[in-house]
């Protein structure tokens, strides 16, 4: 598995996400100036509500910059034993997992198969940081439980 092309496809997805998140951004701001005051209408489009969903968009174009950022700046030569976020880790039931520590994107597809970016702190970043190839691993998410068995960390 080629980490270095992993990332580097993760970053142009994650870029072409922030560039998204922007122009939604500018257009949410544009519709702001023109939308009416909590005064003068209760319409679903007042200013007070296009400015709450300004806020929560600029916060996720944040979060994909940080991600970015992470990305750009993360070690690809160095293997580490144990799965630590910046892993890559696949399971010998052919799951993918890219753990991260910042907002993550959709998973992409290579001759690997599907590679999902997952949240340190999520129920499946929670259960595989820490572990070693052949260790297995229980995750309990809301909907079910699985137990999977780390084959390999990149």
């Amino acid at each position: 598995m080629d980490k270095e092309e992993i990332i580097k496809r993760f970053i142009e997805k994650s870029q072409r996400r922030a560039k998204e998140i922007e122009e939604v951004l500018a257009s949410t701001r544009k519709d702001i100036v023109s939308a009416p005051g909590a005064m003068q209408s209760h319409s679903d489009t007042s200013r007070y509500q296009l400015g709450r969903l300004a806020t929560n968009t600029q916060e996720a174009l944040h979060q994909t910059k940080k991600l970015l950022g992470f990305l750009t700046n993360l070690e690809t030569k160095e293997k580490h034993p144990i799965t630590q976020i910046g892993s890559i880790v696949r399971t010998k039931e052919n799951e993918v997992f890219f753990i991260v520590p910042y907002t993550t994107t959709d998973p992409i597809t290579t001759d690997e198969g599907k590679i999902n970016m997952v949240l340190d702190d999520s129920p499946i970043g929670k259960a595989l940081i820490g572990k070693r190839e052949g260790e297995k691993v229980k995750i309990i998410t809301p909907s079910k439980t699985k137990i999977l068995i780390i084959a390999s960390i990149y």
